[in-house]
C-alpha cells in the first residue's frame, strides 16, 4: 500500500512496521550485547541531522530494554548545500570530552554512505577516550562504501543508488520529519546517489 506523503517519482523502501520491527530487534540485540557484559548504560552520540531520529527512537527502545541511556548529539557536515559529499566532514557542533571519557559510548547515524563521516565520527569521539565505541547506522547503502569502517549494527540494507528519505534522511533539506518509514526518488526523480 502506498503511504500518503510519497509522491509519483517516490518509492516506499522500508514501511512504518517493518521500521519498527527492526528497531524493536536492534535495541533488543544491542542491549544484550551491552548487558550481558555487565554494562548497565551508555552514552548514544547522535550524529545530526540526518541521525536524530534514529537516535531518539532508539534511545527509547534500548530503555524498554532495560539500558539506560544518556542521549548527546554532535553534528557532522560534508554534503553542505550538495547532493555529493565533499568527503572532507567537518565538526559542526561539539560535545564536551568529559561526557564520554570512560564511558560506553554508542554512535548513532542515518546512512552508511561512503563512511567518510562516519570514519570522522568514530576517529573524533575515539579522541575523547571512551571505554568502548561502537556505531549504528539506520540504513547501510549497498556498494557505495569508498572508506573502511567499522559499523557494528546496521539496521537496514538498502540500494545504495537510491536517494533515501525520511526517518531523519533528507530530500533537498525537507522530509527529515517523515519519521516513520524511509522512502527513495526513483529514478527518473530529481535526486539520486553517486
Amino acid at each position: 500500500m502506498a503511504h500518503e506523503r510519497v509522491l509519483e517519482n517516490e518509492e516506499v523502501l522500508v514501511t512504518s512496521e517493518e521500521r519498527n520491527r527492526g528497531f524493536e530487534k536492534a535495541a533488543k540485540i544491542i542491549s544484550a550485547d551491552y548487558l550481558k557484559s555487565g554494562v548497565k548504560g551508555i552514552v548514544l552520540v547522535g550524529v545530526l541531522n540526518g541521525g536524530v531520529v534514529t537516535a531518539v527512537h532508539l534511545g527509547e527502545k534500548l530503555e524498554q530494554n532495560g539500558l539506560d541511556v544518556d542521549l548527546r548529539f554532535i553534528a557532522v557536515g560534508s554534503y553542505g548545500n550538495s547532493k555529493k559529499s565533499s568527503r572532507k566532514p567537518q565538526l559542526l557542533l561539539a560535545i564536551e570530552p568529559n561526557a564520554i571519557k570512560g564511558k560506553h559510548v554508542l554512535g548513532v547515524d542515518d546512512v552508511q554512505d561512503g563512511g567518510y563521516t562516519l570514519e570522522y565520527v568514530r576517529c573524533l569521539l575515539n579522541l575523547m577516550d571512551p571505554e568502548s565505541l561502537k556505531l549504528l547506522v539506520l540504513a547501510t547503502k549497498e556498494g557505495n562504501q569508498e572508506v573502511s569502517v567499522k559499523i557494528d549494527y546496521s539496521i537496514f540494507t538498502l540500494d545504495g543508488k537510491k536517494w533515501l528519505f525520511g526517518s531523519g534522511m533528507d530530500k533537498d533539506g525537507k522530509s527529515r520529519r517523515l519519521a516513520d518509514f524511509i522512502g527513495a526518488v526513483k529514478e527518473n526523480g530529481q535526486l539520486h546517489s553517486s
